[in-house]
């Protein structure tokens, strides 16, 4: 498996390799291929001593250079980078030609010739596309750096914005379902105190188990049937037979994880427009599709009105679905023969 490197100077050390052994091949491949007397250590002397000599310079000359003209205005660069440039060229071939000199035993008579005929005269420009293939090669690096910091930062935000949203929709949802409820008991004590003691008790119990949950996590969808039969016990307790509950639920092995008591405003909206001008017991039908990841909750009470007009604990149920999952998530309420059908997409 190939490590990709992850630091500037891993990039650079690369870089530098790769173009010393297409180097050395190429030197290889000449010697192998002529009949010159040269011995191996004559022949790879050039492409050895420019490795060492280059690596220095990437990172004694360039990359320092590189950084502190970064810095400097705009219209100062491009002079400043083509001295950066020439110094390189200079200090680069100089050296290497001091090394060549010493390396042969003829340093006394041939290392200045060479480093002016062969060194400014005929390298210049290959030494020249070096020092750009670096520059280029750093300046990738960078870019590409802040730019995926930039988005990590971006990502941060939008994560914290989130957060702050969903705490703020559950802000305002916790006590919207604690004080309709707390009507229903108040209600029940002026008609019965037992049933409203035992309301009470339910009422506690919810609580108990919602308050441990944070807000921004999702729970397990029998969690959440578990949460709502809590609420509907208390609703039973007040209805008695006039309220008839039934549970469809399709399972599945894929998870199917929903923020916790999101379909409670649901059905607490159903009973309370149901019963309206309602001679027969109100039945509310939970359907639960984990494949689909669809939840439906219907009712035969009060047919819908013509025009709709989305109360508080719908709107809230809208905004969370559309804070924890995609844009496909949403509530769609609309009326089919007999039943009003409150239908929950979560488009995770």
């Amino acid at each position: 498996m190939i490590s990709i490197p992850r630091s500037k100077n891993a990039w650079l050390s690369t870089v530098w390799a790769v173009i010393t052994v297409i180097g050395i091949t190429q030197t290889i491949l000449y010697k192998l291929s002529t009949e010159s007397e040269q011995g191996w250590m004559a022949a790879l002397r050039s492409p050895v001593v420019a490795a060492l000599v280059g690596l220095g310079m990437i990172f004694f000359w360039i990359k320092p250079g590189y950084e502190l003209l970064k810095k400097k205005p705009t219209t100062l660069k491009i002079p400043l980078f083509l001295l950066h440039l020439v110094g390189y060229e200079m200090i680069a071939l100089m050296i290497f030609f001091l090394f060549i000199g010493f390396w042969s035993g003829h340093l006394s008579y041939t290392w200045y010739e060479s480093f002016v005929s062969e060194g400014l005269i005929s390298n210049f420009h290959s030494s020249a596309k070096s020092y750009f293939l670096f520059v280029a090669t750093i300046f990738a690096y960078d870019y590409f750096s802040e730019r995926e910091q930039s988005i990590l930062k971006q990502k941060q935000v939008e994560n914290e914005l989130s957060k702050v949203k969903i705490n703020a929709i559950e802000a305002k949802l916790q006590p919207h379902f604690l004080f309709n409820t707390l009507n229903g008991i108040v209600a029940l004590i002026e008609e019965n105190t037992d049933k409203a003691q035992k309301a009470l008790i339910g009422l506690s119990d919810l609580l108990r188990f919602s308050i441990t949950l944070e807000p921004e996590t999702l729970i397990e969808i029998d969690q959440e049937v578990e949460l709502l039969k809590k609420y509907l016990m208390i609703e039973l307790i007040r209805h008695e037979e006039q309220l008839i509950v039934e549970w469809k639920i399709k399972p599945s092995s894929s998870g199917f994880k929903i923020p916790p008591l999101i379909l409670q405003p649901v059905i607490e909206n159903s009973i309370k427009h149901g019963f309206k001008n309602l001679e027969q017991p109100l039945q509310i039908v939970v359907e639960i599709n984990c494949e689909l990841k669809i939840v439906i909750i219907k009712n035969n009470g009060q047919p819908l009105p013509d025009y709709i007009v989305e109360g508080v604990g719908l709107r809230i149920v809208r905004q969370r679905l559309q804070s924890y999952f995609s844009k496909d998530s949403n509530i769609k309420t609309y009326q089919e023969g007999s039943w009003v059908i409150n239908e929950l997409a979560f488009g995770q």
